[in-house]
């Protein structure tokens, strides 16, 4: 392999990692926005339980003297309905949290993790691409004998 063939599958491998890596703080992104969400709605929930709260505990004593007017049903609605947006976000938080098997010893591990933390097996993902690493390149070609290492050590210094 050339010296320009090597730098090509570096820069190729370097690029590969830089998607990767783009797309693990995408996903974080996502996952921090998803947990913001959920504790807007889980402070919202709390005030309208506080609210109907306030609510009876003035009806009971008297204070809340208006018949017509009965807030305790649109405040169970709206509870009902920032319950049912929670569950979604925390179904969606569980599922981009969603810990692996280790195939080795079978204990969780995180998506993203390479290896175990228990046993210290290899964990493949489903989404792992086979992209050739620095480690996997050899930095330079092969050589069969001491003659040709020794010539293209020399043209290679030469350059």
């Amino acid at each position: 392999m050339s010296m320009e063939g090597i730098f090509e599958e570096i820069g190729r491998t370097i690029a590969g990692k830089g998607r990767a890596a783009a797309e693990k703080a995408k996903e974080f992104t996502e996952l921090v926005q998803l947990k913001t969400q959920l504790a807007a709605e889980k402070s919202r929930i709390r005030e309208l339980y506080a609210a109907l709260g306030k609510w009876y505990y003035e009806k009971e004593q008297g204070i809340f003297q208006k018949e017509n007017i009965r807030p305790e049903a649109e405040l169970i609605h709206g509870i009902g309905i920032l319950r049912a947006r929670m569950e979604k976000l925390e179904e969606e938080i569980a599922r981009m949290e969603e810990a692996g098997n280790c195939p080795g010893c079978g204990v969780k591990v995180p998506k993203d993790s390479s290896f175990c933390p228990n046993c210290g097996a290899r964990i493949r993902g489903e989404q792992e691409t086979e992209e050739p690493g620095p480690a996997d390149m050899p930095i330079l070609p092969r050589l069969e004998n001491h003659e040709t290492a020794e010539a293209d050590e020399e043209s290679f210094f030469q350059e």
